[in-house]
């Protein structure tokens, strides 16, 4: 099972560390954040915060039959920060 993290960005639309879910709903119930982008979700700080070092990310891709796996992870740890399948889809011309 993965654990899709939300991203973050500062109020002036800088990235930071991303965060959990449990997280990112304190900071949207307190009003310190709303909500940038629905997919991926992406919240965005009211209030300038101090920088923290971005994790070195990996995109890895997955190129099924079916379906195509997109994940990014994080190359410290290993552990999966977001990911995604993506139904395959041919096109065949005559």
């Amino acid at each position: 099972m993965t654990t899709n993290f939300i991203f973050v960005l500062d109020s002036d639309k800088k990235p930071l560390t991303m965060c959990t879910a449990g997280l990112a709903r304190k900071l949207l119930d307190s009003q310190k954040a709303a909500l940038f982008k629905w997919y991926p979700t992406t919240i965005i700080l009211k209030k300038s915060a101090d920088l923290l070092p971005l994790p070195y990310l990996e995109l890895r891709i997955d190129p099924g039959s079916k379906f195509t796996g997109i994940a990014l992870v994080d190359i410290e740890t290993e552990t999966i920060v977001w990911a995604m399948e993506e139904r395959t889809s041919w096109i065949i011309y005559f």
